[in-house]
């Protein structure tokens, strides 16, 4: 007969060696590959840490609360010098409020001084007309006359001169006190609103930079949860020293097959073909195992990496929503810190242009009630002008009474006299009640514009210096944001390279599949070995039971000896039908260098 077991055999070794070749470059690239993408994780960890880190040594929450407390105190003495302001722009209203309406008499007391002054000049007129008549007798009476017109003259001319002053005063003064009412409201709403601006300029900002460092550390300590997955995805690398031995086994085995010469007797051929026959079953035993070990690695694999691309994209997609939302300037994906930074900027620079606005305003009614009261002391001057003047109409109605008593001709001019006098008394008491009003309006304004001046001079540098350390404030809280923002730009949990090494580990760990179509090739050829084997048997007639043939050679034992892993000897002391000791061998699965 034609004994092909050596071609067979080639074929066999053939595939083995591609199988072998094939298993060790998978394997030799995943155990070069998983170490170098762990070593890379490691390093994007750490960088990502360092970003983190490096973000949170601005935003921490010392530096945010030392922020938000700051806010806090200027907020609070903000409100207290507002108030002082307030309070005095209260006073001040009410005081001028008073004084206007007592100031609204002096209009009527002008109008009656020049009513009066001009009815004394036709009076004058009148007197002057008896005394021409007179002759003589009146000729001095006619001089008193003529000097009374001109007083009265004078009188209507100053009367009318105050009643330009008087109206602009009240009008400056009515002016007054619009511009305290409005300074006033404005204050109380800047005061009302101080809370919410530098809640929302401040606080509001300052919660949400830490919160976005804490979502930075929070995704950068989740990205250390693809560390236990790759770890055991390294470990079950190991398992091709495993399969190294399994086939190494099959090596062994095929090794103790010879080709059946003629010269043979028929014990040694029957003794070779039961070897043939029996032999096959043990390969197919260790393949089993093989294919048992790589599928139980495949599956250990397809788990792992399922758990690390879904961490993987998990932790991308929230990096990703993370970022995009707080770097969104329009502030339409949530609380973006870049909207907010410029919100803040926004909310800080209105409040400091309120503030200084209302220190403007302030320092203009300040201003402003020093000139009205200076104002006020012309129109006190214009009417104690007029005391002269009334000394000398007191002077003309005592020399008339002298020459009406002195000259029979006059003695018709008494009522005359008597009337000039009361009209004389009327300017008198006129301009009397002017004066008390203007002088009790001057202590009273001039006094609380005095303490409102003190006040604002006072408050003043306190607000100025408040706006200013406000500023400083909004000057750090926008520098923690820009470094956040820039950290946030740039912010990874893996490096590229990180993705580039998980591309290459997936693309060989898939391609372990392709090692069970070369163990399929095998047990194909190790089945024709044992048809090989039943076409020897019946060629040499086949009286004798094969399968009860009891090799005699001792190739199963020296098979038995050369194995190393325990069910692999076990299968073969079992089809020798001699028993193992399990200490022998290493179990199935132990990893052994040898």
């Amino acid at each position: 007969m034609k004994d092909d077991i050596q071609q067979i055999k080639e074929k066999l070794i053939k595939r083995l060696n591609e199988l072998v070749e094939k298993t060790e470059e998978i394997y030799l690239n995943l155990g070069r590959d998983y170490p170098q993408l762990l070593q890379e994780l490691n390093r994007s960890i750490s960088e990502s840490s360092e970003s983190v880190n490096s973000a949170g040594r601005f935003s921490s929450a010392g530096s945010i609360d030392a922020i938000i407390d700051e806010a806090s105190q200027i907020t609070i003495q903000f409100k207290d010098s507002l108030f002082a302001i307030y309070k005095r722009d209260g006073e001040l209203f009410e005081i001028i409020e008073r004084g206007i309406s007592e100031m609204g008499v002096l209009s009527g007391v002008i109008a009656n001084i020049k009513e009066i002054s001009i009815e004394m000049e036709l009076i004058s007129l009148n007197a002057m007309t008896v005394a021409l008549k007179s002759g003589t007798a009146g000729k001095a009476f006619s001089f008193i006359t003529d000097e009374l017109k001109k007083l009265s003259a004078q009188t209507i001319r100053l009367t009318d001169q105050l009643t330009d002053n008087g109206t602009t005063q009240l009008n400056s003064f009515e002016l007054y006190r619009k511009k305290i009412s409005e300074a006033g409201e404005k204050q109380k709403s800047l005061n009302s609103r101080l809370d919410s601006h530098l809640e929302q300029a401040f606080t509001t900002s300052s919660m949400a930079l830490k919160d976005s460092s804490e979502i930075m550390q929070s995704l950068s300590r989740s990205s250390k949860d693809i560390q236990p997955p790759l770890m055991r995805i390294m470990e079950e690398v190991q398992l091709q020293d495993i399969i190294r031995q399994s086939i190494d086994h099959i090596y062994i085995s095929l090794d103790q097959f010879k080709a059946i010469e003629s010269s043979w007797s028929e014990e040694e051929k029957l003794d070779e073909l039961a070897f043939r026959k029996i032999l096959p079953d043990l390969c197919f035993s260790v393949l089993e195992d093989v294919k048992k070990e790589l599928k139980g690695s495949q599956t250990v694999f397809e788990e792992q990496s399922a758990l690390v691309k879904s961490l993987l994209d998990s932790l991308e997609e929230r990096r990703a929503s993370f970022v995009n939302s707080s770097l969104d300037a329009s502030g339409r994906e949530g609380r973006s810190i870049t909207a907010l930074r410029e919100e803040s900027a926004g909310r800080i620079e209105e409040m400091i242009h309120d503030v200084n606005q209302s220190i403007k305003m302030s320092q203009d009614i300040s201003e402003e009630g020093i000139k009205l009261i200076r104002d006020l002391l012309i129109l006190q001057r214009q009417f104690l002008s007029f005391e002269p003047i009334i000394t000398r109409f007191h002077n003309i109605i005592v020399a008339s009474k002298i020459e009406v008593a002195k000259q029979a001709a006059l003695g018709d001019m008494k009522g005359t006299v008597s009337n000039m006098t009361d009209l004389t008394e009327g300017i008198d008491n006129d301009i009397s009640r002017a004066l008390d009003t203007i002088k009790h309006f001057l202590k009273t304004t001039e006094k609380t514009i005095g303490e409102y001046s003190l006040v604002i001079r006072k408050e003043m540098p306190e607000l100025k210096n408040l706006t200013s350390r406000t500023a400083d404030n909004q000057a750090q809280l926008s520098e923690i944001t820009d470094t956040l923002i820039e950290n946030l730009r740039s912010f990874r949990l893996f490096t590229p390279r990180f993705f580039t090494l998980y591309g290459e580990t997936e693309r060989n760990r898939k391609k372990l599949k392709e090692l069970e179509e070369g163990i399929s090739h095998m047990e194909t050829l190790l089945n024709t070995i044992r048809n090989n084997a039943n076409e020897g048997y019946a060629l040499l007639g086949g009286n004798t039971d094969i399968e009860n043939w009891t090799i005699q050679n001792e190739r199963l034992a020296n098979i038995i000896n050369k194995f190393t892993i325990f069910t692999h000897k076990k299968t073969a002391s079992d089809l020798a039908g001699t028993a193992v000791e399990a200490e022998e061998a290493a179990e199935s699965g132990e990893v052994t260098f040898f």
